[in-house]
């Protein structure tokens, strides 16, 4: 990992995350760096976040309305709901009242560090978990380019409630020093070592003056390839999230786990079950950044009933099991279909489910295939007829779709 003497720089951010960005900026203060972000990125979408009122006033100053900018008066934690904070005083580089080392965490060594640096009594702040905040400000899956973060030891805190936007952000700058001669300068703040520990999706690129280390999310690479191979698009997702309220998906047939991974970003949990031993550990590996995805092994057939156990939201049942040729893994059966939809059972009244490759059951299935192994679609209506009703089932594109209420293909109204 490289160091550099100065601090980066937003032309530099410009550089990896373009124009038009959309940043965090975790600890804005009085909006120094603001300013710097919204001169060198005008199409910037801009979130900021600092519980410090005096310095809030002055950030209002310097920002005024620019439309392009919105200020959370939250400190980002690991709960919703309200912690102590120290807040910082003293005459310090010609101020009379030094507020830019407020901390959510007790200072220690940095009254040794700084003996002119004073904290007053701790207060109550209002606080925010990064995800929660998330949940009910950006749409479902949005990517989040960078986070600029100054928290003034609490980084902690910051991982602990932001699992899910990690997953979604593509650069992090943040701050952690490294001072054995006066310990740490908060209490529970992490040195460098422990903090590249917390992050093992990021690896480190750089660290820059005062400590602040670039990181980048090592997993996009993966992400990328889940977008460019999901055989179900964001759109898809979208829909059954945000339409249809549907809050779990079950995929049986995970493959190389690029469907159960974007998902990953739009359903509260998922469950993925693969056949194959090589298939389901390379997909595991790949999902593990993902704390909502359980990656399962086994024949679907067997595995599916006890997730169906667990499952009290409504569900979308993606249904991909049967043997694909040479490469993919064959069960006792080369379609668990049937097996399948008997262990689902019915459907609650949200629930969907999408069963691809219609057409090998719409035909028979190509000479490679045993025929026999294949339900007919006739079959399967009638199947899902015997559940209770009303159930309705039919086609779009290359899936069969079974509702509890007639389903318009996404993207349409």
């Amino acid at each position: 990992m490289r160091t550099v003497a100065n601090g980066l720089q937003a032309e530099e951010i410009r550089a990896l995350v373009g124009d038009s960005p959309l940043m965090l900026e975790i600890g804005s203060h009085e909006g120094t760096d603001t300013v710097k972000f919204l001169k060198a990125m005008p199409g910037i979408q801009l979130f900021c976040f600092d519980p410090e009122q005096r310095a809030i006033a002055r950030f209002k100053q310097a920002i005024g309305d620019d439309p392009r900018v919105t200020l959370c008066e939250k400190a980002v934690a690991d709960v919703d709901g309200k912690l102590p904070f120290y807040p910082s005083t003293g005459e310090v580089g010609g101020r009379e009242d030094w507020d830019f080392s407020g901390s959510l965490c007790k200072p220690t060594g940095h009254l040794t560090y700084a003996p002119a640096v004073e904290f007053k009594r701790p207060i109550s702040v209002p606080c925010i978990r990064l995800d929660s905040w998330a949940t009910t400000i950006l749409p479902t899956g949005t990517m989040i380019d960078f986070a600029w973060v100054d928290i003034q030891g609490a980084q902690r805190q910051f991982i602990a409630g932001a699992t899910a936007v990690l997953a979604t952000l593509d650069y992090l700058y943040i701050e952690a020093h490294n001072a054995p001669k006066h310990g740490r300068l908060y209490e529970g703040e992490t040195t460098q070592e422990e903090l590249i520990g917390l992050l093992p999706g990021f690896e480190p690129l750089a660290i820059y003056h005062r400590d602040n280390i670039l990181f980048r999310n090592r997993v996009r690479d993966i992400e990328a390839k889940w977008e460019r191979n999901s055989r179900l698009r964001p759109e898809v997702f979208r829909f059954l999230t945000e339409k249809m309220d549907l809050r779990y998906m079950v995929e049986t047939g995970t493959l190389s786990g690029c469907t159960s991974g974007l998902a990953a970003r739009y359903f509260e949990r998922v469950w993925t079950i693969e056949l194959s031993p090589q298939y389901q550990r390379i997909a595991t590996q790949d999902l593990s950044h993902h704390p909502n995805v359980t990656s399962l092994p086994g024949d679907s057939a067997e595995v599916l009933p006890g997730i169906c156990k667990q499952l009290d939201k409504p569900t979308f049942f993606w249904l991909d099991a049967h043997w694909s040729g040479e490469g993919t893994a064959k069960g006792s059966s080369e379609c668990p279909l049937l097996a399948e939809l008997k262990a689902i059972g019915g459907l609650r009244t949200a629930d969907v489910i999408f069963i691809d490759d219609a057409r090998m059951f719409l035909s028979r299935p190509p000479e490679e295939h045993a025929a026999a192994e294949w339900p007919r679609y006739n079959i399967i209506r009638q199947i899902v007829a015997t559940w209770p009703g009303p159930i309705h089932i039919g086609l779009i594109d290359d899936v069969i779709v079974i509702t509890k209420n007639p389903l318009t293909p996404w993207g349409q109204e």
